[in-house]
């Protein structure tokens, strides 16, 4: 339970950096506070509670795929964020694991009819969004809308929210294909 009031305290503190600062000017007798960094793999757990995924797999895979399908990588994990918050096994009607793919359409993207498992899970999620992306002539929030089904009109404002706060907490590594250029 401590834990979790440490890690909502570190995510508060990342996030926020100046809500809490104090005076630059100290006296002799006070001491520097120094908070822990909060990483990805605490930000996952933040966010998920039950049957989490791995957070350095999952980081591996997006990353591959983002080179791959030339998508910046910080858009997916902010959609599995808000999609599933990083459950696994998580369910809303037709719309299934961790990048929430609704199967009513998207099922015969599949190679095999295990739709929670991560790496397919992720790889169909990469295709409907390139799919969006190109559909969108690379406008990223089209192309999120479109991932969405059109629906929810919050939807895009909350992952670009995520995305600012997962891309300060994720070492990202220039792709070795230096001529892929990100879409953002």
């Amino acid at each position: 339970m401590h834990y979790r009031v440490l890690l909502i305290l570190a995510l508060m503190f990342a996030l926020i950096p100046n809500c809490f600062a104090k005076s630059n000017h100290k006296t002799h007798h006070q001491k520097s506070t120094v908070y822990p960094a909060l990483t990805f793999d605490d930000y996952v757990k933040s966010r998920c509670k039950t049957n989490c995924a791995d957070s350095e797999k999952i980081k591996d895979i997006v990353f591959k795929l983002a080179d791959d399908n030339q998508i910046n990588p910080f858009v997916v994990l902010s959609i599995i964020s808000v999609e599933s918050g990083f459950r696994m096994n998580a369910k809303n009607g037709s719309n299934t694991g961790l990048m929430q793919i609704n199967l009513k359409y998207h099922k015969s993207k599949f190679p095999t009819r295990n739709y929670l498992d991560m790496e397919q899970n992720l790889t169909v999620g990469f295709t409907i969004l390139k799919e969006c992306v190109d559909r969108n002539a690379g406008n990223i929030a089209r192309a999120l809308r479109c991932y969405n089904g059109y629906g929810n009109t919050e939807y895009v404002s909350k992952v670009q929210k995520t995305m600012a706060q997962i891309s300060k907490l994720v070492d990202f590594k220039e792709p070795k294909n230096s001529d892929i250029a990100y879409v953002n």
